[in-house]
């Protein structure tokens, strides 16, 4: 359905045809009658004129307003804008009498920039009382925006000046206010004044047409544009057929027939060209570019909404300029350019004024960015607003189109709850409009939605609706859609018969309207029941024919899943030869399309996710095979792809000064990937893109290595980069059976765990009443004793899942894991390597610990590793240490841990929050074992304050509040005297910091945490501090004790300060606690490191350091002889 379909045109063209021969008739005349004016104005606007003979036959007028009238029509074909305004800007003073003039002042001056002339001259007639006068200012007010005040001087001018025009521009203002009823009404009175065949009737008729559109009665719209093209052509006024053949194609568009709709649109460009309209052709090829976007055609799509665009800046139409900065910005987000999205969204909202309806399409526009991005607190908040717009005009359409989009945001966040209630409300608001085509839609989601319930008789019910309501307007492609799904259904019910018998019904029309994605999808559904039934032959065929279907329309995701079908029953039949072709054909396909969404790291991880059971098949088939380098490179391959390819966008856009280049080449790589190219059409884009790179290269060296990317590289390249003492250590966890592989410099070693998925989490449920999934850990404050670790447990996850890799590696040596997410949230320090029978599970103190025999860091892949690893020690010593929050309204209790969280109610969560009594401590301690630092604590630890410094800093450490909330990490700061910020610290806003840093280290609870994705691995702080720059992070994996942590943190900096590597640091802080607090790894074994482990650079002992060390060594010296000297005192008398 349009949003933004039909267009306003400020000047209200008059139309009549003349002949030659009459219209050089009135040429001859000194003064025109009002008629007269009229019809010589209507054939220069609606025909393709000699500008150069017009303007000297023109100026042989007497009547120096009429013939600067007519110049200025001239003017403005040539769209010369400022020489219109000039000549008619002129005779403003005198007040002509006649409408058209200040419809042409008033385009002029917005065309031209000269509004600002406009308004100063109503603001030296302020109080005049000329009804020209006080519709001139209604021009002025809807031109800026001023709706309100347009509809209120409009409304006076109708009651003075009764002429059709006055009502045709009082409708558009009542339109845009939302008022569509009354608009209708207004077009009818405006009409009623107008002759039988007055030229000016299409006009009229067009308008109304688009308010039946618009309030969702398209079959009547359809109607009322048929009769207007019928009656300028009557007529032959050119104007109003090229917007009635727009408006047309519009509807054929919304009904599917899209090839048509491009013959009416193709046609209106044709003629706005021949009578040199500016405005039409703006018009024309606006529609002609959401037509291309329907088809998913974007690239086709962006090149007629940019024609429209520019046309639209020519004549400065900010209403127009405001839909089609949505339209843009829909394609930068297909094109995963985000920040062009929200560039040009935003310019829609500065363009819209008070245009509700613009409003509402750009700020979904802005929503649907922050959906992409995960912020869905935002996307939330922007959808809201949308939604109390659509509310306010009355536009159903609208309404019922934000209400449906709130369904599919809560439905892709896997809440069909919550997207049912949503689409209920917009079911309702469709059946109020009678809007057909909207009902079809509609019944069609919720039937697949209750069918996610598993509600399958209220699936069935609306998916029969959907079929109905399709009928009734002729949608077959709606009709054979919903069939579809109801035939699987079906399947999903095991009524194997009934499904095949519906689908061996419809596939005959699908084949009929060469619908070929249903094709496809049908083709998988037999497939399925024929492999159910046994019979692999007829399976194998099915999926076959779908892979040829999908081609046809480039549907790359149901070529997919055959392509996957087909490679799990050549392995079943032991053809290992078709079953790795059709992997490799699965893993082609999905790295193409995931490679394209690198900018969308929601919709790439989600997109992912669904097909990490490919990347898991393969490579079980590749260790099957006994092939184990290529079934690693096949798990590396789908590990962390997203934060891999942000961290390469990162680097080019702060190597690259050309963004437009940068931004061309983001739309090169999705046409690549796209999938909707012919061969030839490919050839031309690659060497575009070949080409653009060279000039990138030339230019900015630095970015070949992330332009060609470290792509999937062999295990000697990955060997090469590794150090001498470094071993990575890679687990892969299937159904039946895990792996491990591990790299060194010289080595390569694979071997089997013969230990299951639902075992290995056994193992780690035992380890903790932490871990055991029937606790919502969330909730409950886990301290030392709830924690309660048991010693024997972690040595059974030792022994039967890492003894044999850790005994093929010497002590002391370093070891970088890349864990499973079964396994991501286990710190694996704490394994205990030795254990005897006379053991308590629960002391401590006689444990060995992995910690005290090897350095151990994390990566959530191989690549990334090498990637944070190339960045060695920097020169940059400085620091910025964060801590002790100001808390307001907050009860006089200090917390124990950090982030103690009495609900799961965010604001709740936050009342709830108490001040950290060590946490001052623990940054002053910092502070003295560190050079160049700055220190914001209490009222200075704002979160504006830490965006302002934290850029520059090598080292950032944040001691402070940190939680969960809905599986999204949030960093508490201090919320007094913080104007420009909340006080909370999100992914999305980390991401944005641009750090330069060597290390991050949050010192808070479950700083480590977040949203465990199958390929992904843990989406949160580490992620997003990647993503912002940081090179290495140390985070936390539980709450952790404040006192303590406070002790560990200098301790660690202390290691740092020797020279130490980070994870080598990280080591001797927990063998020096444990020797010096305790041995409960509750409290040491929390804190992981991720990423670079190289040194960082300290001042090897600050002045500070001295300075706390002298005076404490004094007064312990003053007290001592003090109390010596008394003690004396007391003894002698």
């Amino acid at each position: 359905m349009y949003v933004f379909a039909f267009i306003f045109f400020f000047n209200s063209f008059i139309s009549a045809f003349q002949t030659s021969d009459e219209e050089q008739k009135l040429y001859d005349a000194q003064n025109f009658s009002s008629s007269e004016l009229r019809n010589r104005i209507f054939y220069l606007e609606n025909n393709s004129i000699n500008s150069e003979s017009e303007l000297k036959t023109i100026n042989k007028i007497q009547n120096g307003v009429e013939r600067d009238l007519l110049k200025s029509v001239i003017y403005k074909k040539e769209g010369d804008f400022k020489k219109q305004f000039e000549i008619l800007f002129s005779h403003l003073k005198s007040y002509p009498r006649d409408l058209f003039f200040y419809d042409e002042l008033i385009y002029s001056a917005n065309a031209s920039n000269n509004l600002g002339k406009a308004e100063k001259f109503l603001k030296d007639n302020l109080k005049s009382e000329n009804s020209y006068i006080i519709y001139f200012r209604a021009l002025y007010n809807y031109a800026t925006g001023n709706i309100k005040n347009a509809l209120n001087d409009f409304q006076t001018a109708s009651t003075q000046l009764k002429f059709p025009d006055v009502y045709y521009q009082l409708s558009y203002a009542q339109r845009a206010a939302g008022y569509y009823d009354k608009a209708f009404q207004t077009l009818q009175k405006g009409k009623s004044l107008l002759a039988k065949n007055d030229f000016d009737l299409p006009k009229f008729t067009i308008a109304q047409g688009s308010l039946l559109y618009l309030s969702g009665r398209i079959k009547e719209a359809k109607q009322f544009f048929e009769t207007g093209l019928k009656e300028a052509e009557a007529s032959k006024n050119n104007i109003e057929k090229i917007k009635s053949l727009v408006n047309i194609g519009i509807i054929l568009d919304d009904e599917g027939n899209v090839y048509a709709a491009r013959d009416y649109f193709t046609n209106a460009i044709n003629h706005s060209d021949k009578i040199n309209s500016i405005e039409l052709s703006a018009f024309s090829n606006s529609e002609m570019g959401v037509s291309f976007s329907l088809t998913n055609e974007l690239a086709d799509a962006q090149k007629y909404y940019k024609t429209s665009f520019d046309l639209y800046k020519r004549i400065n139409d900010k209403q127009r300029l405001a839909y089609l900065s949505r339209n843009i910005g829909n394609i930068r987000i297909n094109f995963a350019d985000y920040n062009s999205a929200l560039t040009y969204f935003n310019e829609g909202i500065k363009y819209s004024g008070e245009n509700k309806r613009a409003l509402i399409q750009n700020y979904t526009g802005i929503a649907d960015v922050y959906h992409n991005l995960a912020n869905y607190s935002k996307a939330l908040e922007y959808y809201e607003l949308s939604k109390i717009l659509a509310e306010e005009i009355k536009d159903v359409d609208l309404q019922a189109d934000v209400y449906s989009g709130f369904g599919v945001l809560y439905f892709n966040l896997d809440k069909p709850e919550k997207a049912l209630k949503y689409f209920k409300i917009a079911e309702e608001l469709f059946s109020n409009t009678g809007n057909l085509f909207g009902q079809t839609l509609i019944y069609h989601k919720l039937g697949i939605t209750y069918s996610e319930l598993n509600d399958f008789q209220s699936a069935e019910k609306y998916l029969n609706s959907s079929i109905k309501t399709a009928k009734e307007t002729g949608d077959i492609k709606n009709e054979l859609t919903a069939y579809t799904d109801l035939a699987f259904l079906y399947y999903l019910r095991n009524e194997n018969e009934k499904a095949f018998a519906l689908l061996q019904k419809i596939i005959p029309a699908a084949k009929k309207y060469e619908l070929f994605e249903l094709l496809s999808l049908q083709e998988i559904i037999s497939g399925d029941i024929y492999l159910r039934k046994k019979n692999i032959n007829y399976a194998i065929n099915n999926y076959k024919e779908a892979v040829k279907e999908a081609k046809k329309i480039f549907n790359r995701d149901l070529q997919i899943e055959a392509y996957f079908k087909l490679a799990k029953i050549y392995r079943s039949l032991n053809n290992f030869i078709e079953a790795e072709k059709y992997f490799l054909n699965s893993v082609k396909l999905v790295d193409n399309i995931s490679g394209s969404l690198s900018n969308n790291s929601q919709i790439q991880i989600s997109y992912f996710a669904n097909y990490i059971d490919i990347f898991d098949s393969l490579t079980d088939f590749y260790i099957s095979q006994k092939r184990n380098k290529d079934a690693f490179l096949i798990a590396e391959q789908s590990r962390s792809r997203n934060t891999f390819q942000n961290l390469t966008n990162i680097k080019l856009n702060s190597i690259l000064n050309d963004k437009a280049a940068l931004e061309k080449l983001y739309e090169l790589e999705w046409m690549l990937n796209s999938g909707i190219y012919e061969d030839e059409e490919i050839d031309s884009i690659k060497n575009l893109r070949s080409n653009l790179i060279q000039q990138i290269s030339s230019q900015n060296p630095a970015a070949v290595k992330y332009l060609n990317g470290i792509g999937n590289i062999s295990i000697e390249k990955f060997q090469e980069s590794l150090g001498k003492k470094e071993n990575f250590v890679s687990i892969f966890v299937s159904g039946n059976y895990s792996q491990y592989f591990l790299i060194t410099k010289s080595k390569f070693v694979s071997g089997r765990i013969n230990i299951t998925r639902d075992s290995l989490l056994q193992l780690i449920y035992n380890i903790s009443p932490y871990y055991n999934p029937n606790y919502d850990d969330s909730e409950i404050y886990f301290n030392q004793d709830l924690f309660s670790l048991n010693a024997e447990a972690t040595y059974n996850l030792y022994k039967k899942i890492f003894s044999e890799i850790i005994t093929k590696i010497p002590r002391n040596e370093t070891i970088i894991f890349n864990l499973p997410p079964e396994l991501s949230a286990v710190p694996l320090e704490l394994l205990v390597t030795e254990y005897k029978d006379f053991y308590s599970a629960y002391n401590y103190g006689n444990k060995n610990f992995l910690v005290y025999n090897y350095n151990i860091s994390y990566s959530p892949s191989f690549k990334i590793y090498l990637e944070q690893k190339k960045h060695g020690a920097r020169n940059n010593k400085s620091v910025l240490l964060v801590g002790d929050p100001y808390l307001e309204n907050t009860p006089n209790l200090y917390a124990a841990r950090r982030g103690l969280l009495d609900d799961r109610d965010l604001f709740t969560r936050l009342s709830a929050l108490y001040p950290l009594e060590f946490s001052r401590e623990e940054v002053n301690e910092i502070d003295a074992l560190t050079g160049d630092a700055v220190l914001l604590l209490s009222e200075d630890a704002t979160e504006s304050n830490f965006k302002k410094n934290a850029a520059d800093k090598n080292i950032i450490h944040l001691s402070t509040h940190s939680f969960q909330y809905k599986n999204q990490p949030l960093i508490v700061f201090s919320g007094i005297n913080d104007k420009q910020n909340d006080g909370l610290l999100e992914a999305e806003e980390i991401i944005k910091l641009n750090l330069n840093s060597d290390l991050v280290v949050l010192s808070s609870c479950r700083s480590g945490l977040g949203e465990i994705d199958k390929a992904e691995g843990i989406i949160g702080m580490q992620k997003a501090f990647y993503e912002a720059g940081a090179k290495s992070l140390v985070v936390s994996l539980w709450d952790v004790s404040d006192k303590y942590t406070a002790k560990f943190m200098a301790e660690f900096y202390k290691q740092l300060r020797e020279g130490k590597t980070k994870s080598e640091a990280l080591r001797y802080a927990k063998i020096n606690f444990i020797k010096n607090y305790s041995a409960n790894p509750y409290y040491w074994s929390a804190f992981v490191l991720y990423g670079n482990d190289s040194p960082v650079r300290l001042e090897q002992t600050s002045g500070k350091f001295y300075l706390m060390v002298f005076i404490s060594g004094g007064i312990i010296i003053f007290l001592t002889i003090f109390f010596y000297r008394r003690r004396i005192l007391i003894q002698n008398s």
